[in-house]
């Protein structure tokens, strides 16, 4: 585990170097996930990727989670995850509303 920290943090200053926004977000969630297990730090990255216009990343990233929450029996978060993998791919981003009921309107399927 110290060396994957080690390794981290070298990739996290080469990304503050480029500026990439992009592998910023997903050092985030990989650091949330794997070596925090803060859950928030993973919806964070989900956010920045979302602000970014970057939806089919969120979707990618969502549906891991769905993956691991459904392993580990969490369906309350796979369902929560599905929500946003759904709507990872809408131009509107509307993935930041998972938690919330949805409405037949707010659900883009075409």
């Amino acid at each position: 585990m110290k060396q994957a920290n080690e390794a981290l943090k070298k990739v996290k200053v080469g990304l503050t170097f480029y500026n990439d926004k992009e592998f910023t977000a997903r050092c985030k969630y990989i650091e949330g996930l794997f070596v925090h297990n803060d859950w928030k730090m993973v919806d964070d990255a989900m956010t920045e990727l979302s602000n970014y216009g970057m939806y089919f990343e969120v979707c990618e990233l969502a549906e891991e989670m769905v993956l691991i929450c459904g392993n580990s029996g969490d369906n309350k978060s796979a369902n929560k995850y599905y929500k946003i993998a759904y709507q990872g791919n809408t131009e509107y981003g509307l993935w930041s509303n998972a938690d919330k009921s949805f409405s037949e309107k707010q659900v883009n399927v075409y």
